[in-house]
């Protein structure tokens, strides 16, 4: 009697983590948020890898899928504004580094449950907004500052989002969409793909650094970050033809933004 072939069980879950990578990317890029959040418990519990090699395949993943959706939002004839994008990468990252001590306190725990809530709470408002159509927001309140120097505005802006963020442990895109938009006037899509430029700008580093230390896995990491690129291109893409009255991008940040708050007030309890 013939031999039962093996199954190649890493093939398998290479297609598994490919399939559900291309879904996050899409999905994440779509909103604006950084798909890491949601790539590292997926990682976590499907492949069991160590908390550092966790983290940097997820960070791997995110970079790619962010820059897909840049790339893809270009190659389809939009335009960003880099200069700000790039003061919001390096504002988020020096509130971040200003921060670091406080972030681990436990003491603040409770400051990160409420957080959460109140992530929950903008999400909604994003929400009602999209609903009723209302793009755009307010008109900025700082008009003068973003008149003379809009890269003033994008550092300063990066600094107190990458603060408070890694304070309350709320993703950065789930700050930097709204304040982009009923902050800064911009349209929903553009405010989208520039929080992706910062989260690239953000990223690249830390996916560097990873990387150099082997904590990158290089068979899952290939495929998620293909599967990220291929992704992040297709949300870029979808994101560059919508007209400036479209809801879709407010939608898409508001379901994941509500998801992944409830989510980190649950890991809490």
């Amino acid at each position: 009697m013939p031999r039962k072939k093996k199954l190649n069980i890493s093939l398998i879950k290479a297609v598994v983590m490919s399939a559900l990578s291309l879904a996050m990317a899409f999905g994440f890029a779509l909103a604006g948020i950084g798909a890491q959040v949601a790539a590292a418990p997926t990682v976590q519990f499907l492949l069991g890898f160590t908390p550092d090699r966790t983290k940097g395949t997820s960070i791997a993943f995110a970079l790619f899928a962010a820059v897909g959706g840049v790339i893809g939002y270009i190659a389809a004839g939009s335009s960003i504004d880099f200069g700000i994008a790039v003061m919001l990468g390096i504002g988020a990252t020096l509130g971040t580094i200003l921060t670091i001590k406080l972030a681990a306190e436990p003491r603040y725990a409770v400051l990160r449950r409420a957080g959460q809530s109140i992530g929950i709470v903008v999400a909604i408002y994003v929400f009602g907004e999209a609903m009723r159509h209302r793009i755009g927001g307010p008109q900025p309140f700082l008009p003068s500052l973003t008149q003379i120097s809009p890269l003033l505005t994008g550092l300063l802006f990066g600094v107190a989002t990458g603060a408070i963020s890694n304070l309350l442990q709320i993703a950065t895109g789930i700050l930097v969409v709204p304040a982009l938009i009923y902050l800064l006037g911009m349209d929903a899509s553009r405010a989208v793909v520039t929080s992706l430029a910062v989260i690239a700008f953000a990223g690249f580093f830390p996916a560097l650094n990873y990387s150099s230390r082997g904590a990158v896995d290089k068979t899952m990491g290939s495929w998620m970050s293909g599967a990220g690129l291929l992704g992040g291109l297709g949300a870029g893409t979808i994101l560059s033809r919508l007209s400036v009255t479209s809801s879709l991008p407010l939608i898409a940040f508001a379901l994941i933004s509500m998801f992944l708050c409830a989510w980190r007030i649950w890991k809490m309890t």
